[in-house]
């Protein structure tokens, strides 16, 4: 399954999971799980993660991200838009952890994460003084590594496709929107996004095509709507995505 990108309104997003799991994904958001009650399995990048209760789970932005289900247990997961990180923002620039989780940390860290919880939908400073604190005793106890590829562009890159793919797009074109070159655009999907740029542009156009469907479009009319040029072309994506031409979709769905 490719990822899809995850874009949220507000500075902070706080979510109380149980039994929890979760399909590949990315944001431009510094995500921290808080595993305090049994495992959860935190996937970066296609490698897996035990994350064992009480302990802390970091994913930087722009990262390929899931969850798996990992027995009966609950935790916290927070996303801190760009705003909250401050100055803190520029260490997870370019750089990555040289481990995910967080084994060990200042008691205070979790007053932070506690009065996080809280304060969801509270004044931003609040929120701010309470990210910061958090960070600075994070950041205290996260060792990082440079990385070579462009990761932190993935989710402008990503997000520009999820709202233009109905246009013609190219590699060309959203290499410009983001001001790299195609070589490097390309090797970004192959790396980050194990796919080619086509296959994730026909994806995307697959899966808006399909909702057209069900809400009773035509399969002409959902293939051109959706992107697609003609339906020759569509009827070979949606095989090679789906594995059934949309006709035999359309009929057992």
């Amino acid at each position: 399954m490719l990822p899809f990108f995850e874009k949220k309104d507000t500075e902070l997003f706080v979510y109380e999971y149980k039994n929890f799991g979760f399909p590949v994904h990315l944001h431009p958001s510094l995500e921290v799980v808080w595993a305090r009650r049994g495992d959860i399995i935190l996937c970066i990048d296609g490698v897996s993660h035990i994350l064992r209760e009480g302990q802390i789970g970091v994913v930087f932005p722009g990262k390929v991200h899931s969850y798996e289900y990992a027995g009966d247990g609950e935790g916290s997961i927070f996303l801190l838009s760009p705003a909250l990180l401050g100055s803190w923002r520029g260490f997870t620039e370019g750089k990555e952890p040289c481990d995910c989780i967080v084994k060990e940390i200042d008691a205070d860290a979790f007053f932070a994460l506690e009065r996080l919880r809280r304060c969801v939908g509270e004044s931003l400073n609040r929120q701010k003084a309470y990210s910061r604190l958090f960070l600075c005793l994070l950041f205290e106890k996260l060792a990082l590594r440079e990385v070579t590829e462009k990761t932190d562009l993935l989710p402008l890159v990503v997000d520009y496709m999820e709202r233009n793919f109905t246009q013609k797009l190219s590699l060309e074109t959203v290499a410009a929107s983001v001001y790299i070159s195609k070589y490097t655009l390309s090797r970004l999907f192959n790396t980050q996004l194990k796919s080619s740029f086509n296959t994730y542009l026909n994806s995307l156009r697959v899966r808006n095509a399909m909702e057209l469907m069900e809400k009773g479009k035509s399969i002409s009319e959902s293939a051109y709507e959706s992107g697609f040029e003609n339906l020759r072309t569509f009827n070979r994506a949606f095989k090679a995505i789906i594995g059934k031409c949309p006709g035999e979709w359309k009929k057992s769905d």
